[in-house]
């Protein structure tokens, strides 16, 4: 799976887009009281995080690992 990420170019506005969506619904969970909604901004948070370290990986293979 690695070589598929660092044959692509991608955009880092998706996995900005999922880190504002976590940060918000971690902070409307914060704001209802909801342990469920704070428990899926966390982990939207973790799968954003995962996508730039991915993302990072294939950008720095493609590179030459310079």
């Amino acid at each position: 799976m690695p070589a598929l990420l660092a044959a692509t170019s991608p955009s880092i506005g998706p996995v900005l887009l999922l880190l504002v969506l976590g940060v918000l619904v971690t902070f409307a969970g914060h704001l209802t009281s909801s342990r469920r909604t704070v428990t899926v901004g966390i982990l939207i948070l973790f799968g954003a995080t995962l996508l730039m370290f991915a993302f990072g990986l294939g950008a720095y293979q493609r590179d030459g690992g310079r």
